[in-house]
């Protein structure tokens, strides 16, 4: 079963194309971390999963129905923190949570009271008198102390610490290790997805430019580093690997693949084979080697490098090597 079912979602705004085209499915229990630099899509997105606004076209499911249509039962098994604040400013804190505890059954007392010392709340205060980040942690709060199956969150670790933010991690860590929990995560803090992330949503240009397990990603977007020779020979063929970059710096070249485990690799073995060929695999690189000597080096990246081949493919080149 899918928490979320989105077909061919397109949304314009005066004349801007936010979303084109967008299907995208995740599975019950997951949590997928939404990227894509700014005015990609993800806000876009996410307000759209909440039933804030309408699709200009296509259709999606949440929890089994549209959410522009949910009924009040629906609503309360979804949480969603924004990028800005949507809270009363008038309201106190410890009013606001009151309120909150009446309306969700679920509500966890235990869990908003060690929230509440964690992210250093001040119940008494109005949200108007609270910082840009406070107000950010009382959202956390609230949403999280909800119990809901599905928690949509957008940039939550903007305004926490490190230390705050690590806490957090391993607070939506415990939310999924209930089971039947569903996280989409959107942030720019490409290292702490990693942590809890089991899937990427990329968006760039309100396309999908990746949609798979995290795993499977950086195993498919690699560096290669060969000689000009093998590249003369297997370039024909990794244009099936899907290249994004390409240096020819004299008696080697660089190039970044989109599908080097699933194309690429077979091609390298095979080109090198004449002989057998030996892969030494470490943590930074897996380096093909020739029974002649000659070698070809697939470098490991990044969650953040990947994300850069994919939206920024000159910086990830430069990063990557630098």
């Amino acid at each position: 079963m899918n928490a979320i079912d989105v077909k061919n979602l397109r949304k314009h705004y005066d004349g801007h194309l936010a979303l084109d085209g967008l299907d995208w499915s995740l599975p019950v229990g997951e949590a997928c971390a939404l990227l894509g630099p700014n005015g990609a899509g993800k806000s876009t997105t996410l307000r759209l999963l909440m039933g804030f606004a309408q699709p200009s076209e296509g259709t999606l499911r949440i929890l089994g129905s549209d959410p522009w249509d949910h009924d009040p039962d629906t609503r309360r098994r979804v949480a969603y923190v924004p990028e800005h604040p949507m809270l009363p400013s008038w309201m106190r804190v410890d009013a606001l949570v009151d309120i909150h505890r009446s309306l969700y059954p679920a509500w966890d007392r235990a869990l908003e009271a060690r929230l509440r010392d964690l992210l250093e709340i001040p119940g008494r205060s109005r949200l108007s008198e609270l910082s840009k980040g406070q107000n950010r942690r009382a959202h956390l709060m609230l949403a999280l102390a909800q119990s809901p199956e599905l928690l949509l969150l957008d940039e939550p670790g903007s305004g926490l610490d490190v230390a705050a933010r690590r806490e957090l991690l391993g607070l939506l860590a415990e939310f999924l290790a209930e089971g039947g929990r569903t996280v989409v995560l959107s942030t720019h803090l490409v290292t702490d997805v990693e942590r809890i992330a089991s899937r990427v949503l990329i968006l760039a240009g309100g396309r999908a430019v990746a949609d798979e397990e995290l795993d499977e990603l950086k195993d498919e977007v690699k560096l290669l580093r060969l000689s000009s020779a093998a590249w003369r020979r297997l370039a024909a063929g990794m244009q099936h690997a899907g290249i994004l970059t390409i240096q020819d710096q004299g008696p080697e070249v660089i190039v970044t693949l989109r599908r080097f485990r699933s194309v690429a690799d077979a091609l390298l073995r095979r080109d090198l084979g004449e002989g057998g060929v030996i892969v030494s695999e470490s943590a930074a690189a897996d380096v093909y080697v020739a029974k002649d000597g000659t070698q070809a080096q697939a470098l490991h990246l990044s969650l953040e490098d990947v994300f850069l081949a994919l939206t920024e493919p000159t910086l990830s080149t430069e990063a990557a090597w630098s």
